[in-house]
């Protein structure tokens, strides 16, 4: 059943959506990924990966009830970037539990390639409906790479992800041409 909301509904709805994602589960996220830096890694996995499902789930709710509504022209653009905006917090969260997990570099990559995207996601909508930023989304803060490694290391992997942006940006260049 399609539920009319005004435009002013929908933007309440948006930003409760968006501050439960924020302050529920990312603020749950820093804290678990702070709080387990001394434990096993499986222990942080289960920990980061729990806290992902409840995200992913709450996600799920906040997706349905989008299909569910319907709103003004005027904002059915925010509307959909709202469905974008919801599968960028879906893959942040997939892959910090996946990062969890492996410890993988390029799995915190995507995290935060994917959380540059929400906050991109939020400042856009937004501005579609005419607010300044209503909340503030802090970025992340984790312990990349593990405080085990040695400064040598921690260079040799910025040295790697610069070559890989190098690389990124030469295909894209040549694209262009």
């Amino acid at each position: 059943m399609v539920k009319q909301l005004s435009r002013e509904q929908f933007l309440e709805w948006f930003l409760n959506s968006s501050e439960t994602l924020n302050a529920k589960h990312m603020n749950k996220i820093i804290d678990a990924e702070q709080a387990t830096v001394q434990s096993d890694q499986s222990t942080r996995a289960r920990t980061l990966q729990n806290i992902a499902a409840d995200a992913r789930n709450d996600i799920k709710k906040f997706r349905t009830e989008l299909s569910m509504y319907a709103v003004p022209a005027d904002a059915d653009a925010a509307r959909t970037r709202c469905a974008t905006y919801l599968g960028d917090w879906d893959n942040f969260f997939y892959y910090m539990a996946k990062f969890g997990a492996s410890r993988n570099v390029e799995d915190f990559g995507e995290a935060t390639r994917h959380y540059k995207a929400v906050e991109l996601g939020l400042s856009e909508i937004n501005r579609m409906f005419g607010v300044g930023s209503t909340q503030r989304i802090e970025a992340p803060v984790f312990e990349m790479p593990s405080q085990t490694q040695t400064e040598s290391q921690n260079q040799v992997r910025e040295k790697e992800i610069i070559r890989e942006k190098e690389v990124i940006v030469k295909i894209k260049i040549g694209r262009a041409s």
